[in-house]
């Protein structure tokens, strides 16, 4: 609320210079403008706005928005918003105690590289279901994707939620956003399901087999 009303206040500063410098230069025809000057940046949550200048007399004499931007995400969280960056379209489930969320599948989503929240509406994902990442050639999903971000807030994974690769497939990889991943309960297939996918744990250093975020994104570490 405060930084929309000093967006605002910065606005008005702005026009009223804009009507005093008409006002105050009369005679000029303003025939040469500058390249359009930026008051107020945009970001994902307010527009900006901005404005160009006579060059000869200094005069405003033009002011226009500028549209809102995406999310700016440092460590996969926007600067702006606090919105977590994750794979739009993915299938959740409320849990039965109502105070989780389970990934229950791909529904919609059509990132390669399928990156889980650690909250979804306000509470926390807690676990993969059974089946939810199922790679079998059966159902199409077998090349689909290419890795999995799984956050530090899922304690389960269930049976068959990473079914086994074709033996010709690329090996999925897993992002796991803590530095342990065998301590999450994972059932026992799932266990064989994910003895050929390459995994790596989570370091704000570079380490080897570790991945760090860019931009959001996970990425291994260059340890060459």
């Amino acid at each position: 609320m405060k930084t929309k009303f000093l967006r605002i206040l910065a606005l008005l500063i702005v026009l009223g210079l804009s009507m005093f410098s008409f006002v105050a230069c009369g005679k000029c025809q303003h025939s040469s403008t500058s390249d359009w000057i930026v008051d107020c940046d945009a970001t994902c949550l307010t527009e900006g706005f901005q404005h160009k200048e006579c060059s000869d007399c200094g005069s405003i004499i033009q002011v226009t928005s500028i549209q809102k931007t995406m999310c700016k995400y440092i460590d996969a969280t926007c600067e702006y918003c606090q919105e977590e960056y994750y794979s739009k379209g993915l299938h959740f489930m409320l849990d039965s105690d109502g105070e989780s969320y389970s990934v229950v599948g791909i529904g919609t989503a059509s990132d390669k590289d399928i990156v889980i929240p650690s909250t979804f509406k306000g509470k926390p994902v807690k676990s993969i279901a059974q089946g939810a990442f199922d790679y079998s050639e059966q159902n199409g999903m077998w090349n689909r994707i290419s890795s999995v971000k799984i956050p530090h807030s899922i304690k389960s994974i269930g049976k068959y939620a990473f079914y086994v690769r074709t033996a010709t497939s690329t090996p999925l990889v897993i992002y796991y956003e803590g530095s342990s991943f065998w301590s999450i309960n994972i059932d026992a297939n799932g266990q064989g399901s994910l003895a050929s996918a390459k995994i790596y744990t989570y370091s704000d250093s570079p380490k080897y087999s570790s991945w760090h975020y860019v931009d959001g994104i996970p990425a291994l570490w260059d340890m060459s």
